[in-house]
């Protein structure tokens, strides 16, 4: 998990530390075995912990798989997504076990020379009150609403606001998301998901909460009796 114990790192430069690895794990693994095939890291976004989600490695999560053509990265899993252990800002065994499902599906689809990647926060725009995101994402995009993580503004926050204008609505249409706020609003405006939130940590997730996810599911191959799914990314990203 990219990000894990960086909270001060700038978001680019955390990035490129993640790239770099990536690449030394490649070649390591090349020299190691003889594979002359392309090696295609797997790996998930740190969530944070129950009580502090601003860690700049979450944004480096985000940034990191896009960051050099050359090397192949691909996020699996946001862990704000996934319960926590008790007494731990780990996932749980459960989630471990859907974690590792997402990973099985990845190497299918990569084998299969498809593409496998969680939704990602690609730019933001103003037209009078409502702010549009859009996104990077396989298939079309949903509000997911069976999980803690499904209540108030599903994750997504404007910073800011100079005028009071607070968010109304939020609601996905294929892949893109429409934030609807109280009245047009002005400032240096940013759009926030799943990032940089606080919490009592008194329950079983992170600070961090998103209930947005893509419309794909599929049966664990290695717990059918769980639903894979295929979450956004946490990023914090510029109103143009």
């Amino acid at each position: 998990s990219f990000g894990s114990g960086d909270k001060t790192t700038p978001r680019a430069a955390a990035a490129a530390s993640a790239v770099t690895l990536a690449d030394n794990l490649r070649v390591q693994a090349m020299n190691a075995t003889g594979q002359v095939e392309a090696v295609h890291i797997l790996y998930t976004q740190f969530g944070g912990t129950r009580t502090d989600g601003e860690w700049t490695g979450i944004l480096a999560g985000t940034d990191a798989w896009t960051a050099d053509p050359l090397v192949e990265m691909w996020p699996v899993a946001p862990l704000y997504a996934f319960q926590l252990a008790a007494g731990a800002d780990t996932p749980s065994a459960d989630s471990r076990i859907a974690i590792a499902g997402l990973e099985a599906e990845a190497v299918a689809a990569r084998t299969r020379m498809e593409h496998f990647y969680c939704p990602t926060m690609m730019v933001a725009r103003r037209t009078g009150a409502v702010i549009t995101v859009e996104w990077d994402s396989l298939t079309n995009l949903v509000l997911d609403t069976e999980r803690v993580a499904a209540v108030g503004t599903h994750g997504f926050v404007v910073d800011g606001v100079t005028n009071g204008a607070t968010i109304t609505g939020v609601a996905a249409s294929g892949k893109n998301v429409e934030i609807t706020m109280s009245v047009a609003p002005t400032g240096t405006l940013r759009v926030r998901y799943a990032y940089g939130m606080t919490a009592a940590g008194t329950d079983s997730w992170t600070a961090n909460r998103g209930a947005l996810r893509e419309t794909w599911g599929a049966p664990n191959p290695l717990a059918p009796s769980q639903t894979l799914r295929r979450w956004a990314l946490a990023d914090d990203i510029a109103v143009t």
